[in-house]
């Protein structure tokens, strides 16, 4: 799967958009997909059944990177907005590392800096 990406010196920044999650459910075996994209069971039923409700309306989505790393392509967690609000532009921010070992290392840091900070939402 080719997703839109930005890179830091550590990590691969793949773009998840609502349209990229329908297409991954549309196209790839339960399998497969837990392993790109670093679900679990639950978190692979919950992005199913968002999947099948829909998870915009005509005022809010959602757009977020899934953190890969660069030399072993497994993911490592996630960051993006939720509750995109681009009417009013507002957005609350989220950030998680699937596991433990991955913390204290600076990598969501590191995601952030090169995802968001550019876009200057903080005066």
């Amino acid at each position: 799967m080719i997703f839109d990406s930005l890179e830091t010196a550590r990590l691969q920044l793949n773009l998840i958009t609502p349209a990229v999650l329908h297409e991954v459910f549309r196209t790839l075996e339960k399998e497969t997909l837990k392993k790109i994209m670093g679900f679990d069971e639950q978190a692979y039923e919950s992005h199913l059944e968002m999947h099948r409700k829909g998870m915009e309306t005509n005022r809010l989505s959602l757009l977020y990177f899934l953190l890969t790393d660069k030399k072993t392509g497994q993911p490592l967690g996630t960051c993006g907005f939720h509750t995109w609000n681009a009417t009013h532009r507002r957005a609350e921010l989220f950030y998680s590392l699937l596991s433990d070992e991955h913390k204290q290392k600076g990598l969501m840091t590191e995601a952030l800096e090169r995802a968001y900070w550019p876009m200057a939402l903080i005066p």
